[in-house]
């Protein structure tokens, strides 16, 4: 029987600290983290039936099916967090129709778990500085976040990651063109979706996360605290 109390979303444009604070959840609260990005190339990796739809999907230049998402993450909470009391899904509803999907799929096995909603804001200007000047962790199983402009932009591409030692490299998608072009789709999905979960009742907490990552870690336990 799964211990889960509540089940937390990290919504947030791409770039406003999602992946950070979550990490920060887990090693000071001992929460467990789903990233769907993370999860989908693990399963890719492993050859399992849904990764192989996933790499297919994605070669063909497609988007992954919202079924296959949701059947992925079901499958997680089921065998993974038995164990836990807080799970942060980082990265996922990332629309209406998934998120409705999710909540049928929580009203049949995961019936007495809270759902709570964090928005990061964080300004497009700032996402856009964030994003261009990010430099990543070469190793898939890390992924650790670093930026060009606190590393050096010309020292950066000779430095370690801090975490496994692996060199540091640029996403692909993280030019100014299509930096912009993800802020499109998410300002397209976003409002739809928090109007979604006020209308079922879920609580939605504005966060200002236009601040150094230990501030915003401070005003979630605030909340947690008062929420409880």
């Amino acid at each position: 029987m799964s211990s889960i109390r509540q089940i937390i979303i990290f919504l947030g444009a791409p770039g406003s600290g999602k992946g950070t604070l979550s990490r920060m959840c887990v090693d000071k609260l001992d929460w467990k983290q789903l990233s769907t990005g993370d999860l989908c190339r693990q399963h890719v990796q492993a050859g399992t039936e849904i990764g192989k739809e996933i790499d297919f999907t994605l070669k063909s230049g497609t988007l992954v099916r919202d079924s296959v998402i949701i059947d992925m993450v079901a499958q997680w909470l089921a065998t993974q967090v038995q164990d836990a009391d807080s799970v942060i899904l980082d990265g996922f509803p990332r629309t209406v129709v998934q998120a409705r999907s999710f909540i049928a799929m929580m009203d049949g096995s995961f019936e007495n778990v809270t759902l709570k909603v964090y928005q990061l804001i964080v300004p497009d200007s700032e996402i856009v500085k964030r994003l261009s000047s990010r430099v990543v962790c070469s190793n898939k199983e890390c992924q650790a976040i670093y930026s060009e402009r606190l590393l050096g932009s010309s020292e950066w591409h000779t430095k370690k990651c801090d975490v496994c030692g692996h060199s540091l490299v640029k996403r692909n998608d993280d030019t100014v063109e299509k930096i912009h072009a993800r802020l499109v789709n998410y300002h397209h999905h976003i409002e739809q979706l928090l109007e979604y979960y006020r209308n079922i009742g879920c609580q939605v907490i504005d966060i200002n996360a236009d601040v150094p990552t230990e501030e915003i870690f401070q005003e979630i336990l605030y909340y947690e605290r008062i929420t409880q």
